[in-house]
């Protein structure tokens, strides 16, 4: 298509777009603009909608590597007489190294620092026996709140975290 072809087209183009009226442009620029809004709404959704998903799976790893941390201790409760008394030995949990440290870094990367906080105090400090039940539900109620979900979970040290039933079996990794 040479020059001239081109200009012909531009100006029948013109043309046609200079026989519209008023209303008919403002009401197609009018189209334009929401399509454009939609389109940039739905871009952030999706990113927002990403970023959620991020945060939840972080947050369901950390209470995951919680579980396998806690599945190594050794457990007592106060009997009648205030004396411990040890419970049967849960069933251990084994996770790999690179998948502790990537869910460290997912919650590093998603979420708030208190809530990164309180995972660290679980798992790296010595909480000079603090109750690890009691720091085990105030973890959930971050994430609780981190994930938006407002509810006040009631404490209840009997339900907060089993080692055993008949439903636990002990998996070990092999050996070899």
């Amino acid at each position: 298509m040479s020059e001239i072809d081109v200009v012909k087209v531009a100006l029948e183009w013109g043309a046609w777009v200079l026989t519209w009226s008023w209303e008919n442009l403002s009401s197609l620029m009018l189209a334009l603009l929401i399509l454009w809004v939609k389109h940039d709404v739905n871009e952030k959704t999706k990113i927002t909608d990403k970023r959620y998903a991020l945060k939840y799976q972080a947050c369901m790893d950390a209470l995951t590597v919680i579980d396998a941390q806690y599945s190594h201790f050794k457990w007592s409760v106060k009997n009648s007489c205030g004396n411990n008394e040890p419970l049967p030995e849960p069933a251990k949990q084994w996770l790999t190294p690179d998948f502790v440290r990537s869910c460290h870094s997912a919650l590093f990367i998603t979420c708030s620092e208190e809530l990164l906080d309180q995972f660290s105090k679980i798992m790296f400090e010595d909480t000079g026996g603090e109750d690890m039940t009691v720091l085990l539900h105030e973890f959930r109620k971050l994430i609780c709140v981190e994930l938006g979900f407002e509810n006040e979970a009631a404490y209840n040290r009997k339900y907060t975290w089993f080692s055993s039933g008949p439903f636990v079996y002990e998996d070990k990794p092999s050996q070899s």
